[in-house]
């Protein structure tokens, strides 16, 4: 499942209603083994409500895009994942790539 109506949400309503409906709906997910995405966009929410929002997920993970010349470069930092294993955090640079997802393609 992936949502991207998270950054929208904050312009309709308030904080505290946001947190309190993605906080009900991650335990439904949950509790129905469903996988989920949440998007959030930088700028639309403030920061203090973007790390409310990451302490309720099992994983963050950053991505960005970075003009370098002529090319558009692609990367994803893992900032937090609760699968047990210690992740450096550093950018990687990946491509998405059709049926297989984000192929890292190295470390930036």
């Amino acid at each position: 499942l992936v949502l991207n109506i998270v950054s929208q949400a904050y312009k309709f309503w308030t904080s505290d209603v946001v947190y309190r409906f993605i906080f009900e709906l991650k335990h439904y997910i949950m509790e129905n083994n469903i996988t989920a995405l949440f998007l959030i966009d930088n700028g639309v929410q403030e920061d203090k409500d973007i790390k409310s929002l990451e302490q309720l997920m099992d994983g963050v993970i950053i991505l960005k895009t970075k003009e370098e010349g002529a090319i558009i470069n692609n990367y994803l930092l893992i900032k937090k994942m609760e699968c047990g294993k210690i992740i450096p955090q550093k950018y990687y640079l990946f491509k998405p790539v059709k049926g297989k997802g984000f192929v890292l393609k190295g470390v930036s």
